[in-house]
């Protein structure tokens, strides 16, 4: 190869990357002014926000949402509790407006597209200077921020997208931990400990992320199996206790509206239906995500990412059931991103 030949791919490939940056940003740039509106628009933009808004002024008033919906005032929740706490601060700072959870939600997702970011450009060491690569490090986070259904769910006042914040930090830890564990030769428990914490923080923000929890303790279980049952008992112990006293503090008002309320008919159509847009809004993440899963498979151990990615897919089905929709997706986009 001739030294011009060589510089001018070199010009096209930065033209290239300088192009693709551009793009996702602007995408990025649209997401916020929407956020930004959304912030001011005074009543609720979804159906759902004056549920989640009520959750949190019960929560500020030091009240549980866990009620008898027989008696007056007729209301309960069906989500945990952990997206409304943290919320809780703002609606006594400023009072119960919308504003306050979507800044909570929209920040959660720039804390995601961070988390796939960094996870990104910490593989790229294994492959050449990361220094020289960084784009594709950021392009990695801001495709997060790009998908039709981040967009959509991301700056409302819902909890969901909270939920995939602390599903994907608890995988980049996990990622992390077991990396330096193998590079060092010895056992980080502080480490496993974050990870632990931000399952269960996941889990009480909103149930689905079961999955997730999943995927962490089967590849931990693929690595080390012994340490994987000894985390599994406490952690499994925490989760019980907590749901436990939040039963017994609501009278059993818990099982029955996060649980019982959460059994809803399964509705194939609608899963084949959201699939089928899921793959076409999001195919060349799809389909890269997908070939490098089957790659690991045959070439490589099984990495996190993919095991977390390939789980979040088959768990993708849970939108099939009444009253859920696109945002059960939302997990694994950033998987796939990864």
């Amino acid at each position: 190869m001739t030294a011009s030949t060589s510089k001018l791919l070199k010009i096209i490939a930065f033209t290239l990357v300088a192009l693709a940056l551009a793009v996702f940003i602007g995408y990025f740039l649209v997401y916020t002014h929407y956020a930004v509106r959304l912030f001011q628009f005074p009543c609720d933009y979804d159906q759902g926000e004056g549920f989640e808004l009520m959750d949190t002024i019960l929560f500020s008033q030091g009240e549980w949402p866990y009620r008898n919906i027989d008696t007056y005032p007729f209301y309960s929740s069906n989500y945990p509790p952990l997206f409304h706490l943290v919320t809780v601060p703002l609606v006594w700072l400023f009072g119960p407006h919308y504003w306050t959870g979507r800044v909570v939600a929209y920040t959660g997702t720039l804390i995601t597209a961070a988390a796939i970011g960094f996870a990104v450009y910490r593989r790229l060491d294994a492959h050449g200077p990361r220094r020289d690569r960084w784009w594709l490090a950021a392009l990695a986070g801001l495709a997060f921020l790009a998908s039709n259904y981040v967009y959509h769910v991301g700056p409302l006042f819902r909890q969901h997208m909270f939920m995939v914040m602390f599903e994907t930090l608890a995988v980049v830890v996990a990622a992390v931990v077991v990396g330096r564990e193998e590079k060092d030769s010895r056992s980080s428990w502080p480490g496993w400990a974050a990870v632990m914490l931000l399952l269960l923080a996941a889990g009480y923000t909103k149930q689905l992320a079961y999955a997730t929890v999943a995927a962490v303790f089967i590849f931990l279980f693929l690595r080390q199996p012994r340490r994987a049952v000894l985390w599994a008992i406490p952690f499994a112990a925490v989760t019980g206790l907590i749901y436990l006293f939040i039963d017994w503090q609501t009278g059993g008002q818990w099982s029955l509206n996060t649980v019982t309320a959460n059994l809803n008919p399964f509705i194939p159509g609608q899963a084949e239906g959201l699939y089928r847009q899921w793959f076409s809004l999001h195919l060349v993440l799809v389909v890269a995500a997908g070939l490098f899963a089957v790659y690991q498979l045959y070439r490589e151990r099984l990495s996190v990412y993919t095991i977390w990615f390939v789980i979040a897919v088959a768990n993708g089905v849970t939108a099939g059931k009444w009253g859920a929709g696109e945002s059960y997706f939302a997990t694994a986009i950033a998987a796939g991103c990864i």
